[in-house]
């Protein structure tokens, strides 16, 4: 594998990861476990959705670049 494929697929993975954490800080978030005296616990999960929604754009022009 190329010098270029090997950067680009480490970027994806990198941004996979991104995703996969920002599902598990959305699932978190929606079990009223642990978090119900968490005061911003809405503005957390929208942090974690444009996290996923951030991460998800960057493989997709990663992708593109290929």
């Amino acid at each position: 594998m190329s010098h270029k494929a090997l950067v680009r697929q480490a970027a994806v993975s990198h941004f996979q990861s991104k995703m996969e954490e920002a599902k598990i800080r959305m699932r978190v978030y929606e079990e009223p476990v642990g978090v119900g005296e968490h005061p911003y616990v809405l503005a957390e999960y929208l942090k974690a959705v444009e996290d996923y929604e951030h991460a998800e754009s960057c493989v997709e022009i990663v992708q593109a670049l290929g």
